[in-house]
């Protein structure tokens, strides 16, 4: 639920790009129409993004948003070839701010890349190299307040408990497991 709003609010503020003030009119720009896709649309490939990372670019004149996604890894996986894609886009983009899904990053201090990966994965590897640029990174989560005000509006307490018990806590126990079981792996 919390990528749907993500994704919506993303959608609002891709629309008003592609509009122009004139005499206090809003003008539509039709040569700069933005395809956007509900992430509930896209061919998944057993459950994955269909590349990973999944990336998409919309520009307008001299403005450019690019979306990121991701399958999240195994947490010790700092060697996936999606952090090296990552960080290949992100230098040849040179953006001039960076917005993460996931949580408050802006104070974080990394001692290296290798770090950032072990402690926040592709999270903390933005953060590093939005540093390295001297750019802010920035949270672009709703604030708890607000997200679970708008989800009461919409679902019932036990759908909202359930979403949010899944949402928060299965995620971090599901990573914990696959570190623990990988640790007693014999196999390698």
């Amino acid at each position: 639920m919390k990528h749907i709003l993500t994704l919506t609010f993303i959608s609002v503020l891709l629309l008003g790009c592609g509009n122009t003030r004139t005499d206090n009119k809003t003008v539509d720009d039709s040569t700069h129409i933005y395809p956007t896709v509900s992430y509930l649309e896209l061919k998944l490939d057993n459950g994955r993004l269909p590349s990973n990372p999944y990336i998409l670019e919309f520009t307008n004149g001299k403005k450019k948003i690019i979306f990121c996604g991701t399958n999240h890894p195994n947490p010790n996986d700092i060697e996936n070839p999606m952090f090296s894609k990552i960080e290949d886009k992100f230098f040849s983009s040179k953006p001039n701010i960076c917005v993460n899904e996931g949580g408050e990053t802006s104070q974080k201090k990394y001692t290296s890349r290798k770090d950032a990966l072990l402690k926040n994965g592709e999270i903390g590897l933005i953060k590093v190299l939005a540093d390295s640029l001297n750019i802010d990174c920035i949270n672009g989560d709703m604030n708890v307040e607000y997200e679970f005000k708008e989800l009461l509006k919409k679902y019932s307490e036990g759908e909202f408990i359930t979403f949010i018990s899944n949402e928060r806590l299965m995620w971090e126990l599901r990573d914990k497991n696959i570190t623990e079981l990988k640790s007693t792996d014999n196999l390698g």
